[in-house]
């Protein structure tokens, strides 16, 4: 719509039940308060999906959702957000993918689908600009997501047509399957795979043309250039390009929190060696590779021409190197890039699918699973041959892979770790690899992120102490009088700074990777960008009370669930199990302390140091008062 700038003011209504689809204009008011992306879809799934509603039910919603800045000029505008109800935790789920899906979205003129109901047989989501049409699956259903893609092109009559899809995994309704972009770019985590799955939804394809229109050419374009200087000059941009995230495998093991073994060992150099990033680099990768608009270019494409596990693909990321290796104590580097392989073609999130093979070997390795439940599958620490197999049951929901495909909650029921003893998880999700047990606020940014434990709602472990925390701060707002008030003395601070901060992020549409591995990005950068490209004169308040409201709104949708203070702790293991080895050997969480530093950011966030509950003022002060009335009444 001519009058938009930035967004397109398009968003893409799809009732699967009817099989229809249709055109409305966004919501001016919504798209200023919520930017975009991860937060308009975070605002439409709290109107639309109650607690009444399940994950795999048609009156699920799924959001799919682009920044105002996804596919423009800005540099790394490629991402895009997936949100729903989570099969894997029952709550607020949502996704951040790049590649060039997102960005082709936007250039057809959309900002967000929202799909609801469920079709009576597979489909996929045909967008050529604004002509749209759903079009018969049922011979792409048992497709993996590589043949989805390339059958669409085909069918379309086009290559260079961008495809989300799933895979095996998600027909097959795996809690934990995802959305693949690109082939080798997932949406993981919190199960968007599955949610498509339910709705018998298999793909949705686009080509789009129309280009991102900008408010003030000029000054965007001085903003864009502003932020790819800043990065490129940045001291580990060479690195970072180079290894991409398997940077974080050589920095994680030399503090000793590697978490091998289901995090019975803090420190394996020697695997690091063998299956770190530049042994990746020297023995398989074949190029590089870049998302839409990225100056860093840090994904990779590898090839195993040799050997049990011939292979090709594209990554792989640290926690897919490390949920496949290091806590499986798998030291085979061609065989986890193997399941890396297999997860993206099926549609499998690497962590969880790790994750879950990690928690039945411990559980069995305790004595907690029999034999003859587990079947004819060896379920030994870091046996190669054992973890493509239980990968690929996983997926087929065959044997003993149908009950790994429920996730780790429901393992350790099975097993009965009622306590949850041996499993590592908060909220019904584990974070990263990087083990918290040394490092309080990185414990509390991972247990208080609202969909579930996680490492990418925030990043406090970059900043240790308050002082750090208090000048980078200080930086972000640059001393301007309406920039964010610094809270002196909390040592929680710069969790609740980093969390509204990466949420801003998922919103706009922009990578947070140069952002957290090698910090350029300011909120002036994201203000002088999103004033530009919308015509809206931002403040650096604005935007950053902006993320704090998206924030308080996707825990306010938590609570809706039921979730409390008791939810936000973490797992029992990392009160009562030291750190055995490595740098930092015998560390470990103390609950009295931890509860301390918990109801220290309830403070900070305005909620109830009592269960964790948004005060009705903190709710009012944000303009989400019908959300105060609806938690409060």
């Amino acid at each position: 719509m001519s009058d938009w700038y930035g967004w397109s003011g398009n968003v893409l209504e799809v009732d699967l039940d009817r099989e229809k689809a249709f055109v409305r204009e966004m919501d001016r008011d919504v798209a200023r308060r919520f930017v975009g992306g991860a937060g308009y879809n975070a605002k439409v799934l709290y109107d639309r999906v109650g607690p009444d509603v399940r994950p795999l039910e048609p009156d699920n919603v799924i959001c799919f959702g682009n920044g105002p800045l996804s596919g423009s000029l800005a540099p790394s505008s490629s991402r895009f957000t997936v949100t729903s109800k989570s099969p894997v935790t029952g709550i607020f789920g949502d996704s951040n993918s790049g590649g060039h899906w997102g960005p082709e979205l936007h250039n057809a003129g959309f900002d967000h689908i929202f799909v609801q109901g469920r079709a009576d047989k597979p489909v996929y989501l045909w967008i050529d600009d604004h002509d749209v049409e759903l079009k018969d699956a049922s011979d792409l259903w048992g497709c993996d997501t590589w043949e989805t893609t390339e059958a669409i092109q085909e069918e379309v009559g086009d290559d260079s047509v961008r495809v989300i899809s799933i895979g095996q995994a998600g027909e097959n309704l795996v809690k934990f399957a995802c959305v693949i972009s690109d082939m080798h770019r997932a949406a993981g985590r919190t199960g968007m795979g599955a949610v498509m799955g339910s709705k018998n939804l298999k793909a949705i394809a686009v080509r789009g043309t129309k280009g991102v229109q900008v408010a003030d050419p000029s000054s965007f374009l001085e903003a864009c250039n502003e932020l790819e200087e800043a990065v490129i000059s940045h001291p580990n941009y060479e690195t970072v390009s180079t290894l991409g995230t398997t940077i974080l495998q050589r920095i994680i093991d030399d503090a000793g929190l590697g978490g091998y073994r289901h995090y019975q060992g803090g420190s394996w150099p020697e695997w690091v060696e063998e299956c770190g990033g530049q042994t990746l680099l020297e023995k398989y990768i074949v190029r590089h590779n870049g998302c839409y608009g990225c100056p860093a270019s840090c994904s990779r494409y590898y090839h195993v021409k040799e050997g049990d596990y011939q292979t090709r693909g594209g990554g792989p990321e640290y926690e897919n190197v490390a949920a496949f290796g290091a806590e499986l104590c798998n030291m085979n580097l061609a065989s986890i890039l193997k399941c890396n392989t297999l997860a993206n073609k099926y549609g499998l999130d690497t962590m969880h699918t790790g994750h879950s093979i990690a928690v039945a070997m411990h559980l069995y390795q305790e004595g907690l699973l029999s034999d003859e439940l587990v079947g004819d599958v060896s379920l030994e620490w870091g046996d190669p041959d054992s973890i493509v197999r239980l990968l690929e049951m996983t997926a087929f929901r065959k044997g003993f892979g149908d009950k790994l495909a429920e996730g780790v909650s429901e393992l350790a029921s099975l097993a009965g770790d009622t306590e949850r003893e041996v499993v590592v998880e908060t909220k019904g999700m584990r974070g990263s690899l990087g083990d918290i047990r040394s490092h309080y606020p990185w414990a509390l940014n991972q247990c208080t992120a609202t969909r579930g434990m996680d490492h990418l709602k925030g990043l406090s472990a970059a900043y240790p102490t308050k002082e750090v925390a208090k000048k980078a701060a200080d930086t972000e707002v640059n001393g301007e009088p309406e920039g964010v008030e610094v809270f002196l003395g909390k040592d929680t601070f710069h969790v609740v700074w980093s969390q509204n901060r990466h949420t801003v992020v998922d919103s706009l549409g922009l990578c947070k990777y140069e952002g957290i591995v090698m910090n350029p990005q300011r909120l002036k950068n994201f203000r002088d960008l999103l004033s530009s490209a919308t015509g809206i004169n931002y403040s650096l308040k604005d935007l950053y009370t902006a993320g704090e409201r998206i924030y308080n709104l996707e825990r306010a949708f938590n609570i809706r669930e039921g979730i409390r203070k008791k939810d936000d702790y973490p797992p029992k293991r990392f009160f009562k199990e030291p750190i055995p080895d490595g740098p930092a050997k015998g560390a470990k969480l103390d609950k009295q302390k931890y509860t301390k530093v918990l109801e220290e950011y309830y403070e900070i966030r305005g909620w109830r140091t009592k269960d964790g509950v948004p005060s009705k003022d903190k709710l009012d002060e944000l303009g989400l008062n019908e959300v105060a009335i609806d938690i409060h009444g």
